[in-house]
């Protein structure tokens, strides 16, 4: 019996109780701050990485485009400032065609792209309109932006990039260059956001 009311007396006070609390309620909280924080750098990194890809795909599609086409004919012309579309001449042949072709020495075009910026998605977005044969390269007028925009969405239109917040392009320093500007802007999860801009220079080498 003594033995047993030892025991009894030896248990837990209420302010050990209170103390144990305490301490267990402060660490489940530190452990929760430091998990909540690397969710937070996950969606942030996450975020960052995909507002990096759009904005890379984006860029590197349109370089490539451009990048092969001419100065003679492309719709904004000079001065060109923070254009929200570009309109220019591709000499990428029509399937199943994979070779340019040529009248004598003269690289010939077959389609009219046209690459811009739609506000209303957020999204690049790239149509192309067929030049009819009997058209020259030399007398062949860029459509407007309202042509391309009255096109179907069928294989010649086409989203390059989504999330994307503002693409401008701008006259280069030569009369054979352009300025790209893009940004792009995806969400954490939470109310904030996470941007990346990217800006390069291509050539369009042909006149």
């Amino acid at each position: 019996m003594s033995s047993l009311r030892k025991r009894t007396r030896n248990g837990f006070t209420v302010i050990e109780t209170l103390v144990f609390a305490t301490i267990l309620l402060v660490l489940m909280g530190s452990i929760v701050l430091v998990i909540q924080g690397g969710l937070r750098y996950m969606r942030t990194t996450t975020a960052y990485q995909d507002a990096q890809r759009q904005v890379v795909v984006g860029i590197q599609k349109m370089r490539e485009d451009l990048s092969k086409s001419t100065t003679a004919r492309r719709e904004p012309p000079s001065p060109l400032l923070d254009s929200d579309h570009i309109i220019f001449l591709s000499p990428t042949p029509p399937p199943p065609d994979v070779d340019w072709t040529y009248d004598g020495s003269d690289l010939e075009y077959h389609y009219w792209v046209c690459y811009y910026f739609d506000s209303s998605s957020n999204e690049l977005v790239r149509i192309q309109i067929p030049i009819p044969p009997s058209t020259s390269n030399e007398t062949a007028d860029p459509p407007e932006l309202a042509d391309f925009l009255s096109q179907p969405k069928d294989n010649n239109w086409k989203v390059v990039a989504r999330d994307i917040q503002s693409m401008t392009v701008n006259d280069g320093p030569t009369s054979r260059q352009l300025s790209l500007r893009m940004t792009s802007s995806v969400s954490t999860g939470t109310d904030k956001t996470t941007e990346v801009t990217s800006r390069t220079m291509v050539t369009m080498p042909n006149p």
